[in-house]
């Protein structure tokens, strides 16, 4: 009898130790909690609250009123009203939080569409992570621009090599280069057309007038740069577009003229007996002819074409031109160029 009495102490002794162990437990993990929250680590804070409705086997409002503000924070309109009723449901009308939970209710209602935005984003982000490519990220950024997920989904595509293409028609493979936002090839196209207005060049194949009029030469989900998009090109590597002018050999012919610094900007940094390039976007532009000391990289835009390089090996004879197809169709009809597609 008195064995079984000692047992039986000793069984009580043990459960109050073990229930003031939870509650100590508990009060440190709500402390944990509210610091979280107060670091912004909103996410982290809704594990240890959950801690300590575990520990506790039970919630109080404390908890509920922090976790209101924890998925409020998170964009998770849902949880937070269910925090927020559930507060309402243990909680006295003095409470010190009692008008605040009130307010809360208003926040809730009147940021519910924005809060279902803020909660489809991250869920977005979660798989864009899980997938961790290039493209994936991009996409992000173009959907979310601006916000602090994107400029980490920048970070992380900084970090990955840019994919390589792959033309289905020949089955050859491209570089590529991201430029604002736009997945560039970074190798000049090497598809032979049908027609074979095609000529052998340097570095890849150069196009005349009658095959980039009628032959589609950009693979499906690609296509020619128009002569904005070469513009944001330019705006990316440093460079401002100057005025059109005309000109000297034929004045109806309207034109870009661009100094030094922009060749240099755009050429590669290899290849080139007279031009200091450093290639500042990657797209590697190496010359594409070279006859008589002259080396050029001319190229092809929708609605015009560029061309940049040097005559005779000597500096004072760079040139870098481009030239809108609105009143200049003879380059269009004359010209050779490479040809360089931008993912659609």
């Amino acid at each position: 009898m008195i064995r079984l009495s000692y047992t039986l102490l000793f069984l009580t002794f043990t459960f109050v130790l073990s229930a003031q162990s939870d509650e100590v437990r508990a009060r440190a993990a709500f402390l944990s909690a509210q610091e979280m929250y107060g670091n912004g680590t909103y996410d982290q804070a809704v594990i240890k609250l959950e801690q300590v409705k575990q520990l506790l086997k039970s919630t109080n409002p404390r908890v509920e009123y922090l976790l209101a503000q924890c998925h409020y924070e998170l964009g998770d309109a849902q949880k937070a009203q269910e925090a927020v009723s559930k507060y309402f449901e243990l909680a006295e009308s003095d409470d010190a939080s009692y008008n605040e939970m009130l307010l809360m209710i208003e926040k809730i209602e009147a940021n519910k569409d924005s809060l279902g935005k803020q909660k489809q984003m991250e869920r977005e982000w979660s798989e864009t992570q899980a997938v961790n490519t290039s493209m994936a990220y991009q996409a992000f950024i173009a959907k979310y621009p601006g916000t602090p997920l994107a400029k980490e989904a920048a970070a992380l595509q900084a970090k990955l090599p840019p994919p390589l293409m792959t033309d289905p028609r020949d089955g050859k493979q491209y570089k590529t280069v991201w430029v604002n936002g736009q997945l560039w090839m970074a190798e000049n196209l090497r598809y032979e057309t049908a027609s074979g207005n095609h000529q052998a060049a340097n570095h890849g194949l150069s196009y005349n007038g009658a095959a980039f009029k009628t032959e589609t030469l950009c693979p499906e989900g690609w296509h020619i740069p128009s002569l904005e998009e070469f513009k944001a090109v330019l705006a990316q590597a440093g460079i401002t577009l100057p005025p059109l002018s005309q000109s000297a050999l034929d004045p109806s012919v309207t034109l870009y003229k661009l100094d030094n610094n922009a060749i240099s900007a755009l050429a590669s940094s290899t290849d080139w007996s007279s031009i200091s390039g450093f290639d500042r976007l990657g797209l590697n532009f190496k010359p594409l002819l070279t006859a008589l000391g002259a080396q050029f990289f001319h190229g092809w835009l929708v609605d015009g074409s560029f061309s940049f390089g040097n005559y005779n090996k000597n500096p004072k004879f760079n040139s870098f031109v481009i030239f809108p197809f609105n009143n200049n169709t003879e380059v269009r009809d004359k010209g050779k160029a490479a040809c360089r597609c931008v993912k659609d």
